[in-house]
């Protein structure tokens, strides 16, 4: 959902603001969605943990996400020069996407 949504940013964009704000929005999109995949790589690596190896890895794949955030906006600004409004406003977006499918279902 996240890649797709991050796809329709990046048109978006591309339509309003030219071809390199929506390559910059689909870079913001594609570090929120490779940030969720990190997460759910390293949370769910181990199998059979008890309650408190469950909250651990939660944690260190929380703090792995934050760090890959970190370091992904680190050298897409250093090497790429982004569009920094299409950027981060398309990160936040497809971070915020989650909460507005959940509040959607309900």
């Amino acid at each position: 959902m996240q890649a797709l949504f991050s796809l329709v940013l990046a048109a978006l964009f591309g339509l309003l603001l030219g071809a390199p704000a929506g390559a910059s929005a689909l870079l913001g999109g594609g570090i929120c969605f490779s940030a969720t995949w990190v997460f759910a790589l390293i949370t769910f690596a181990w199998q059979g943990l008890g309650p408190r190896g469950m909250l651990n890895a939660l944690y260190l794949g929380e703090a792995g996400k934050i760090l890959w955030t970190i370091c992904a906006f680190s050298l897409a600004f250093y090497f790429l020069k982004p569009h920094p409004l299409a950027c981060v406003a398309s990160y936040i977006m497809v971070l915020m996407s989650n909460f507005l499918i959940l509040a959607w279902q309900r």
